[in-house]
């Protein structure tokens, strides 16, 4: 499973929104959850997020029992790929 989630947020009004909240962690602390059940046992779920997001998305991910979480970085040196293995 891949995901921008800054992409793919969208308000109640059918907006575009950011879906990032106050923390920027918001939309992925809705996300996490539900695609650990949407996963095949094995599967993965590869994150694009903002360098400053990266280590927290990277503890939320082990949290919620991912495991393999790797952080990548972007051809600018930047953390910004997390992904892990259900």
């Amino acid at each position: 499973l891949l995901a921008r989630p800054a992409a793919l947020a969208v308000s109640k009004s059918g907006s575009a929104d950011s879906g990032s909240g106050p923390t920027g962690m918001e939309i992925y602390e809705r996300l996490v959850p539900e695609a650990i059940t949407c996963l095949r046992p094995a599967g993965w779920l590869v994150l694009e997020t903002s360098p400053m997001l990266a280590d927290s998305l990277k503890t939320l991910l082990t949290q919620h029992a991912f495991k393999n979480v790797t952080v990548r970085q972007d051809l600018a040196g930047h953390p910004r790929i997390v992904y892990g293995q259900r």
